[in-house]
Parts: C-alpha cells; structure tokens; sequence
C-alpha cells in the first residue's frame, strides 16, 4: 500500500480504508500470493515504543485477514514485525554477509548489523516462514537511475546474481525470496529488465539460478 508521510488518526482511516477496497478488487487476481499493508514500517513516527505503531500493524493484519483469508499476510514487510503470517527481511548485504547471516534462524534473527530489528518490542518469532524479501539491487554500469549496486555489463550481472542467490538459498532457514527486482522503475535501475520489459542478461541463464529454491 501507499504509506502515509506523518502518522495522524486520519492517515490510518485512509489507510484502512483504501487497504479494504484494494483487497476487494483485487483479490481474485490469481498472482496475488500475499498481502503487505505495509513496508519498513514508513510513516510510523520514532520511536516506536508507544504501542500505537504495532497497535496499527496488527489492525492492518486482522482487516487483510478478514477481507482475504486465503493468502498470508507480511504486515510490516522488511522489519518491526508484530502480529504478522510471514517473518519477512529485506537484506542488501553482499554474498559473504548473506551466506553468514541466514547460516542459522538465530543469526538471521539477530538484530545487530540491520537498519531495524525484525520485531517490535513485544513481539518475537513465532515459527513464521522465513523470507527475505529484498536483497539483491544490482544496476548495470550507464544506467541512468538508482541502484544498490552496480555491475559492469550482463555477464558480470549474471555472475553477482547466482553469487547472492547461492549465498541466501546455502543450507539454512532462509524458505523464499524475492529479488529487488524483477523490472527497472520509474527511478529505480536495479530490475533484471528494463522498464519496457527487455532483458538484460539471457533468461535461459537466469532461471535455473532463480529456482535454485527448487532444488534445496
């Protein structure tokens, strides 16, 4: 959903009501595989100790529950998780510190080293499944737009691609993932097509790595 810039009771009737009518229209689209009211908690004022912020998250989870019983729900997708079905992170850390940091549920759980804890005070894993949600953000060299990071041209793009999603995917809790991202943006460069949907490197290569999940 769209997020609020200043946290105010006004601000979440909208939201609730334009998350309520978002679901309604859109959830017998068959793509649709889970719901997030919410990202990286934007719009919630600091710091979030009042109560009011996983007080709002949680109504967030319950309308979306209600409104659409049969999908899971990310309430707060990245981190500051409360009530939620998925435990979601978002990750742009190189190889190396993914193949480390998801080497156990407890490390990948750990709150050091990230912008944001995974949970709110108050809240803790409950045996949600385990995604990382947004990691990757590779840009190639010349695009003109934002990216995490850049490579040198479509070989290498394919190269530091398989390194990341081998990293994430190693022996460990990690259950799914989703890349950042699947196409460029209006500001953004990191897809791995471009804004009219071409490819920037070849899809036959890109795939067998994208299903590694698959075959772990």
């Amino acid at each position: 959903m769209p997020n609020f810039h200043e946290h105010t009771a006004q601000a979440e009737q909208r939201l609730m009501d334009e998350l309520a009518a978002t679901i309604e229209r859109d959830k017998d689209h068959p793509c649709i595989v889970a719901w997030v009211p919410m990202n990286e908690s934007f719009g919630l004022a600091r710091p979030l100790r009042d109560g009011a912020a996983a007080s709002l998250i949680n109504r967030l989870h319950d309308l979306t529950d209600r409104r659409d019983g049969t999908r899971p729900v990310s309430s707060n997708d990245g981190w500051e998780h409360a009530r939620t079905d998925l435990c979601t992170l978002h990750d742009y850390g190189v190889p190396v510190d993914l193949r480390r940091r998801y080497a156990t549920l407890a490390s990948a759980l750990e709150p050091s080293g990230r912008p944001r804890p995974p949970y709110l005070p108050g809240y803790a894993y409950q045996g949600e499944p385990l995604l990382v949600s947004e990691f990757g953000g590779l840009a190639l060299q010349g695009s003109s737009g934002w990216g995490y990071e850049t490579s040198v041209g479509a070989r290498d793009l394919v190269d530091r691609y398989r390194e990341l999603v081998m990293a994430l995917m190693a022996p460990g809790p990690v259950e799914g993932f989703c890349y950042t991202q699947l196409t460029d943006i209006e500001q953004e460069c990191n897809g791995l097509l471009t804004f009219d949907r071409r490819p920037k490197a070849d899809a036959a290569i890109l795939r067998p790595i994208t299903q590694t999940l698959k075959r772990r």
